[in-house]
C-alpha cells in the first residue's frame, strides 16, 4: 500500500474515532448547549470522513 493511501485510511480512522469520542461525551452531559456542540462536532467529523472516502474513490 502506498504512503498516500495509508495516510488517507489513517485519517478516516481518526475521523471515526473523533465521532465516537464526541458521542460518548454527549451521552455524559445533560447540558443542552454542550449536546448541541457535540452534535455539530459529530456532523463535522462525518463530513471530514466523507471527504476522505470520496477522495479515495477518485
Amino acid at each position: 500500500m502506498n504512503k498516500v493511501l495509508e495516510g488517507i485510511l489513517e485519517a478516516i480512522d481518526d475521523e471515526i474515532a473523533a465521532q465516537e469520542k464526541y458521542r460518548k461525551l454527549k451521552e455524559q452531559t445533560d447540558d443542552k448547549k454542550a449536546e448541541a456542540l457535540f452534535d455539530q462536532l459529530i456532523k463535522n467529523e462525518i463530513s471530514h470522513e466523507n471527504f476522505f472516502v470520496q477522495d479515495m474513490q477518485h
